[in-house]
């Protein structure tokens, strides 16, 4: 016989469940943990109560053999569903960042967030402090079979939003496939790069419909199309602000912008995961600039930084429209 013997930490067990498909293993529980975690659980004893005993019914063999029964019970389920089950119900995960809060973490300049980082006080999630990923898997087809409550399936969507930054794939799959949207959203923003045409049809087989595949697809079109439209159209010098004066800088620095403008343009490099920003500061590496030529590069990069965030980021960005024109290379952006 196998005992295992779960507690929140407050009392001591008060109920019994036993396997019937492994009988030999019994699982001491508590009962007001599982009428806190799961509405299947909560009606279940509320329905199996006992009605409140009269005086003459006292000490007679009907009420301590109802009360009796009322105090263990037989699950169809196997004693590791059980013990995974029992688990979550009383030792619940610690609540993590919800997709919301990454959402708005996420949107921050990144001089902001190390600031916070360092003062302790904000993400990033470490995927070690979250549930596996496929223990949560069996934990969300568990919510749905007992009915958990909504603050513990909000935890187990805290813990899936964590292992959006190394698996993004597979949690915006299990997300969407959950009705999750706020968790398959922010997955969606990890999932920039690389490239949908670089997943074979094996790794995209696990999303749950070809609507989640295609809205991908838009989503990944519409951001290559701003971000092609954003550097096509930024200027070094706007409307000639912050000129260089010396002799020839201006020329030069004009150049090596455009240069960098036709190579990132050119050649399908621009996708929807390109840092912008980062590939066309590299413009100033070919050029021997001056003071107020690098004032002028630092701010094209952080107006190029800037507009990049303002395009969708997520699936829940994205237009209505879900038909997105394939943008050509035109002699504009080239020249």
């Amino acid at each position: 016989m196998v005992v295992y013997t779960f507690t929140t930490g407050e009392g001591e067990p008060d109920f019994t469940v036993r396997s019937s498909i492994d009988p030999d293993t019994t699982f001491h529980v508590q009962r007001m943990a599982l009428v806190k975690g799961s509405d299947i659980f909560a009606d279940m004893f509320d329905i199996c109560s006992a009605p409140e005993a009269s005086w003459e019914d006292i000490g007679s063999p009907s009420v301590i053999n109802r009360v009796t029964d009322e105090t263990r019970m037989d699950m169809p389920e196997s004693s590791d569903v059980l013990q995974m089950l029992f688990r979550v119900l009383h030792e619940a995960p610690v609540p993590l960042p919800s997709a919301t809060e990454m959402s708005k973490w996420e949107k921050l300049p990144d001089y902001y967030k190390e600031d916070r980082i360092r003062a302790g006080s904000g993400p990033p999630i470490s995927t070690e402090s979250a549930v596996p990923l496929p223990l949560l898997r069996r934990l969300f087809g568990l919510a749905d079979k007992y009915a958990l409550k909504e603050e513990l399936l909000s935890t187990l969507y805290s813990h899936l939003v964590a292992h959006a930054f190394d698996q993004p794939l597979q949690v915006y799959a299990l997300a969407t496939a959950l009705e999750a949207d706020d968790v398959a959203a922010f997955a969606s923003t990890q999932l920039h790069s690389p490239p949908l045409e670089s997943y074979s049809p094996e790794q995209l087989e696990i999303l749950p419909s070809v609507k989640s595949l295609q809205v991908l697809y838009i989503l990944h079109a519409q951001r290559t199309q701003a971000l092609r439209k954003i550097v096509a159209e930024e200027l070094l010098f706007p409307h000639g602000y912050g000129k260089c004066t010396s002799r020839g800088h201006a020329d030069r620095a004009e150049e090596a912008w455009r240069k960098r403008k036709r190579y990132l343009l050119s050649m399908g490099r621009l996708t929807s995961g390109t840092d912008i920003a980062a590939e066309m500061l590299l413009a100033i590496d070919d050029l021997d600039a001056c003071d107020t030529c690098k004032k002028a590069f630092d701010r094209a990069i952080g107006m190029l930084q800037y507009k990049s965030r303002k395009i969708p980021q997520s699936i829940k960005k994205i237009t209505s429209s879900t038909s997105v024109p394939v943008e050509t290379e035109t002699s504009d952006e080239l020249s």
